[in-house]
Parts: structure tokens; sequence; C-alpha cells
């Protein structure tokens, strides 16, 4: 892999920042660096504080043009009343069609205001939909670039940035409150998500209509319903990795069936085709779930599979050198009878840059809770180590390395 995308990729996450968390992007042996490298990542690293700085004084500019708007609207109001004062109804003409209701802004969310203890009030949805509407812009753009095997542009990664650093307050604002595994979990909670998805229309000229609004609530509140149920179904014998696959299969039908209550053109906006489902890239799906929370393991053969998942399993666990040789052959008996699904899959020059489709994850999930069940029952580990065992984090999905024609 070119130093230019390594070194990239490493910016994008960045970018994502908290909402899509840390990256996993580079193969296993890419993951010592040389000087050349080390020198590039210092320097994205100033040039990442210099566009703190900007962000911080764009910020001020759009509260600024924000009030030259407010200010114009206001005079244009009472020239329009000036103009209209003593008219009859019929001399004024028909009244233009109502601005479309229940759009999340300033004042507050437009939906479950009151669940969750009010923290859905907390939020500037204003901000939310005008940043994330333009990132829907700017991601498919980088994605294009890395399909290409091209380094994203400097100023796409650059703006993408500043847009995020306002969602990372938003996802800190609610973290305590909502449900899900994770950060990301309660950002993609459906109470959440249905007044991300009205303020994002609303600002790219898409708004919901009452009917959709109304549809989009009462499809949040069946979701939320299930979604207590499956966690009320849980206890503390329930392992975490069997909460994270089965909290993303319920949000994937949440997002189909919210979807289909959209236009198409609606749905395009929220999630671009080229980049829908994508693990770090798409944001109105349930792959933002496991932006921290998988690994791509790029392997040639299956020892080096078994290598890069015993790598990564022995660093979680703090495992000793005997323990890892009492996992090596359970790992390995593991890795061969993995379904063809996981081994032989086609990928593209995204799924080689960790940017994975979220079903491929949720399959590697359900036959990893098998393996790391059976470590803890064999290893003998101490309580905290068999403890985190439980509460494994880290999907760990095999990817076939990419060979060219």
């Amino acid at each position: 892999m070119k130093i230019g995308l390594v070194v990239g990729l490493a910016v994008l996450s960045a970018v994502l920042g908290f909402v899509f968390g840390t990256s996993f992007l580079s193969s296993p042996d890419s993951a010592g660096s040389s000087d050349g490298e080390a020198a590039t990542i210092r320097q994205l690293r100033s040039e990442n504080d210099k566009l703190r700085a900007e962000n911080a004084a764009n910020a001020e500019e759009a509260r600024e043009e924000e009030e030259r708007t407010r200010r114009a609207q206001d005079e244009l109001a009472a020239l329009r009343e000036e103009a209209t004062t003593g008219a009859s109804r019929e001399d004024v003409g028909p009244a233009p069609d109502p601005v479309p209701a229940r759009i999340p802004g300033e004042q507050g969310p437009a939906f479950f205001a009151d669940d969750y203890e009010g923290a859905l009030r907390e939020v500037n949805w204003d901000v939310v939909g005008k940043n994330l509407s333009q990132m829907m812009v700017l991601i498919p753009k980088i994605a294009g670039s890395l399909a290409r095997n091209e380094s994203p542009g400097a100023d796409d990664l650059g703006r993408v940035q500043q847009l995020n650093g306002p969602l990372v307050t938003a996802a800190l604002k609610v973290q305590e409150n909502l449900p899900g595994v994770g950060a990301n979990g309660k950002f993609s909670d459906p109470s959440f998500m249905i007044n991300a998805m009205s303020t994002t229309l609303s600002v790219a000229g898409k708004p919901l209509s009452e009917a959709q609004a109304n549809a989009l609530e009462s499809t949040a509140k069946t979701w939320m319903a299930r979604d207590r149920r499956r966690r009320e179904a849980y206890d503390e014998s329930t392992w975490l990795i069997r909460q994270l696959y089965e909290e993303s299969e319920l949000k994937d039908r949440f997002f189909a069936e919210a979807f289909s209550h959209l236009s198409r053109e609606q749905v395009e906006t929220l999630s671009p085709p080229d980049v829908r489902g994508r693990v770090r890239l798409d944001i109105f799906s349930s792959a933002i779930l496991f932006t921290t929370l998988s690994r791509p393991d790029f392997f040639d053969t299956k020892e080096g599979l078994l290598e890069s998942t015993l790598r990564g399993i022995s660093g979680t666990l703090r495992l000793s050198d005997e323990e890892r040789d009492q996992a090596r052959p359970m790992i390995a008996t593991w890795t061969e009878s993995l379904p063809d699904e996981l081994l032989e899959h086609e990928t593209d020059a995204l799924d080689q840059h960790g940017l994975i489709h979220v079903s491929l994850v949720q399959k590697a999930a359900r036959h990893q809770e098998r393996l790391v069940k059976e470590l803890a029952s064999t290893l003998e580990l101490d309580e905290e180590r068999r403890a985190g065992m439980r509460r494994y984090p880290v999907i760990h999905v095999p990817i076939p390395r990419y060979r060219a024609e």
C-alpha cells in the first residue's frame, strides 16, 4: 500500500473523529511506520492543529453570516407586510405553502423531546443538520478517491474535520442517557436518527412532509420499543459481542423501514449509494456502530489470518506467551471452520482500505462469538481478564487481500 494512502486513511479516520471513531484501516503488515511516514504524520498533525484554529474562525464567521441573514429576512418580512397592508385576501392571492412542520433546530428536537430525561433538548439540531448535509456531499467524494486508490483532497478532509466537531459535541450531550453499545450506538438510536434525518433533509432542500414526519415518528417508536425489549432480555452473562450484532441487526430493520417512508432522492441524500452500509462512511446506517469496534484482518492464507487474529486477541487480552500457545490451536480450528462467505468473498478498493460493508461485520461477529467463548472456557484466565473476554470489544473481519489482474 502506498505511504500516501496509509497516511490519508489515518487522517480520514481522525477527521471523522468521535462519531466515526479511530482507525483500523492499515493492514497488519503496515503497523510499523518508517521515519518518512512518521515525519509525514507529524506534518499532518501540525496541519490538523491549524485546521482546528481555522474552524474556530469559520464558526465565528458563520455566526455573523447567520445574523446578517436573520436581519435581511426580518427586513423582507416587513416590506411584504407593508405591501399587503389593507389589501383583501383576494388582492394578496393564495397563501404560500406552509413551512414543513416538525423540523429540529436551535429550539430543540422535533421528536421525542421529553424522552430519555430530555437529553435530545441539549443538542443544537440546526447545526447537526447543516453539518451532516455538507458531510454527506464530501464523504462520497473522499470515498471515490479511495476507490480509485488516490489520496483524498486535503481541503475535503479538512472541511469534514471542521464539520465533525459539533457532531462530537452532540454525541457527548446524549451519551449518558440514550441506549446503545458505545457512543455510536447512542448516536444511532432511532430517537436521535429521525431528528437528524429531518434537520439534514431540511437543510438539503428536501424536507419531510407532515405525513412523512408522522410515519417516521411511528416507525421510531416501534423500533425503540423493540430495542428496549431486546435489552431487557439481557443479563450480566450476555456477551457484549452478541449485544452488538443484535443491536446492529435491529437497527438495520429500523433504517430499512424509515427509508421506506422517504423518496429515493431523500434516501440518497442521507445515505449516498456509493457509501451505503460501509463502516466509517455511512452515518445513517447501523454501520456506524462498528466504526471503533471492528478490525479488518487482511490475509493471503489461512495461516496469515490465524496469526493476525491471534495477534489482535493476544494484545487486547494481554495474553502471556504460554497463553498464546494455548490459544493458537483453538484459533487455527476456528479459522479452518469459517465459511467461504467470509474467506473467499470478492473485495474492492474500499474493502482494502478497511471501509467494509456492515453485513460482513455482522457475519464475522456471529462466528467470533463462538471463538471467544471457547477461549474463555479453556484458557486459565484470572477473573478480570475473563470478564474482559465477555466484554471483548473488537470484531475481527477477514478480508482477502486484493489481487490486481
